[in-house]
């Protein structure tokens, strides 16, 4: 009875570990988001995270004298995907 168990844990792990990325970043419209022609929808997306993708101001840093120094939400494009 135990060798069962411990095989449906195997199995269990084998599909968790051969999903390459987590639950929540499932790509469902990759292609249509390389693609030349797109969605509106996921064009305002690119756009938004493009306009999102930027450092800070300098007025920012002089007038939180110099508390806020950087963007943390930076995203790399080769690091960090976005999940289309």
């Amino acid at each position: 009875m135990q060798h069962r168990e411990n095989k449906y844990i195997d199995k269990k792990k084998q599909i968790a570990l051969s999903l390459s990325r987590p639950s929540w970043c499932i790509p469902r419209t990759s292609i249509l988001a390389k693609s030349s022609h797109k969605i509106f929808r996921i064009k305002t997306f690119l756009v938004r995270k493009q306009k999102q993708n930027r450092p800070i101001p300098q007025w920012i840093r002089i007038v939180t004298g110099h508390k806020i120094g950087y963007n943390s939400k930076r995203r790399h494009w080769r690091k960090t995907k976005l999940c289309l």
